[in-house]
């Protein structure tokens, strides 16, 4: 009963709205808190989603500037810049 009544605040829950090449799911391979299970179901979920993982967990973010600079290089390629 709990997992049925929690469902409604999982993204599993739910189609995606957002085609899965415009998504980047960053995980923490060490995370205890959203465990790498989960993000394993989520980049499944939303198929044709990006997956990128970084030796941490919640709260210590090794290697932070590796998925820093992946973030702004996706979110550059997938955001349209108006004409100046």
């Amino acid at each position: 009963e709990l997992r049925r009544d929690l469902a409604v605040h999982s993204p599993l829950t739910y189609a995606p709205q957002l085609d899965g090449d415009r998504a980047l799911i960053i995980g923490g391979a060490g995370d205890r808190l959203t465990s790498p299970r989960f993000v394993r179901l989520l980049h499944q979920h939303w198929q044709e989603s990006h997956l990128h993982w970084f030796p941490g967990n919640h709260v210590i973010h090794l290697s932070q500037g590796a998925y820093l600079r992946r973030m702004k290089n996706f979110m550059d390629r997938h955001t349209v810049h108006p004409m100046v």
